[in-house]
C-alpha cells in the first residue's frame, strides 16, 4: 500500500504553477476559514497552513503558504495569479478569488473542469453563513470533532444548520456526570473561561456521530432533557426522552419506534430492520 504524501512549500504563484504541473493536479481546494476543510476528506496538520490544498491523482497533498480567498488581500490576490498560471481564464480566476470557499478539479491533461466545481461552502465567521467565532464553539479539526457549548444560550440556530451538513450514522446522549472520552481539557483553542466551567463539561451532553465530522453538544446542567428532546425531534422527527412522574426520564431504545415518514436518513436502516447505532445513559 502506497501512502500518500504531505509537502509544504513556499513559492510565489507562477513557481507553484510550475511545481503543481509537475505534480499532476487534480483537486485545488481553498478557504478562508479553515472549518471549512471539515467538508473535505482532507488530513489535518497543525505544522501546515490549511488554507489552500493542492491534490494529485495519487492522492498526495501540497500544502501551500499564504494563498488565501474571500476578500481582496494579498493572499487571495496570490491565489487569483496562481489560477491564471494554470490556465483559467482571467475573469474565473477573479471569481473564484472572492469566493468564501471552492474546490476545482483538472483532468489528466491539465485541463480545468469548471462542471465538477464546488463553491457553496458553509461556514464564515462574522457573516450571515453558519458562524463559528462564538467562544461558545470550539472546532477540533484534527479529530473532526465540533463542539457547542451550551447552545440553549446563544448560537441554537448555528447548530440546526450545523447539524443540517451531516450524514448522521448514530448518536450518543449521556445524561449524568459520568466521565466520558469527550469530557476533554485539552481541546484546541477552548477558552480558560470554559475550562473552568466543570459543571457543564462534566455534565449532560448529545454525541452526534456523523460524516465528514461530529458533532458534540455539552447541554448545560439546566433543563438537559428538554434540549436533548429538542435535537432529537429536529434530527429523527421524535423526541428521545419522555418524562414520567416525578420529572423522571426513560429512553426510547429503537428507532424502530419513531415515525418513519420523517426520518428520510434513516430510511435504509430501519428498511433492513437493523437500529442505527444508539448508546444511551439514562438519568441515575
Amino acid at each position: 500500500m502506497v501512502i500518500p504524501q504531505r509537502t509544504r512549500v513556499e513559492l510565489r504563484p507562477k513557481e507553484l504553477a510550475l511545481k503543481i504541473k509537475d505534480f499532476g493536479c487534480y483537486r485545488i481546494t481553498v478557504s478562508l476559514d479553515e472549518e471549512n476543510f471539515l467538508m473535505f476528506n482532507y488530513p489535518y496538520d497543525e505544522s501546515m497552513e490549511n488554507t489552500i490544498i493542492i491534490e494529485n491523482f495519487e492522492g498526495d497533498l501540497l500544502f501551500a503558504e499564504q494563498y488565501n480567498c474571500g476578500y481582496g488581500g494579498h493572499s487571495p490576490g496570490k491565489t487569483e495569479e496562481l489560477l491564471k498560471a494554470l490556465g483559467i481564464e482571467d475573469y474565473e480566476a477573479e471569481r473564484l478569488k472572492w469566493l468564501d470557499g471552492f474546490q476545482i478539479s483538472f483532468n489528466r491533461d491539465g485541463i480545468y473542469e469548471p462542471e465538477n466545481n464546488i463553491e457553496n461552502v458553509p461556514f464564515r465567521r462574522f457573516s450571515d453563513k453558519i458562524d463559528l467565532s462564538n467562544a461558545n464553539t470550539v472546532c477540533n479539526m484534527k479529530k473532526r470533532q465540533l463542539y457547542f457549548m451550551e447552545p440553549k444560550k446563544k448560537d441554537f440556530t448555528t447548530l440546526l444548520r450545523t447539524l443540517d451538513l451531516l450524514e448522521i450514522d448514530g448518536l450518543k446522549a449521556y445524561i449524568g456526570k459520568d466521565n466520558t472520552p469527550y469530557y476533554d481539557f485539552s481541546i484546541p483553542y477552548l477558552s480558560p473561561e470554559l475550562q473552568k466551567q466543570e459543571a457543564m463539561l462534566k455534565g449532560p451532553f448529545i454525541v452526534f456521530e456523523a460524516r465528514p465530522f461530529d458533532v458534540i453538544c455539552f447541554v448545560g446542567t439546566k433543563a438537559p432533557a428538554s434540549i436533548i428532546n429538542t435535537l432529537t425531534l429536529y434530527i429523527l422527527g421524535y423526541p428521545l426522552l419522555q418524562e414520567e412522574n416525578l420529572g423522571e426520564y426513560i429512553v426510547l431504545e429503537s428507532v424502530r419506534n419513531y415515525n418513519k415518514s420523517r426520518i428520510k436518513r434513516w430510511a435504509k436502516a430501519l428498511k433492513e430492520s437493523k437500529d442505527i447505532y444508539l448508546s444511551i445513559k439514562a438519568r441515575p
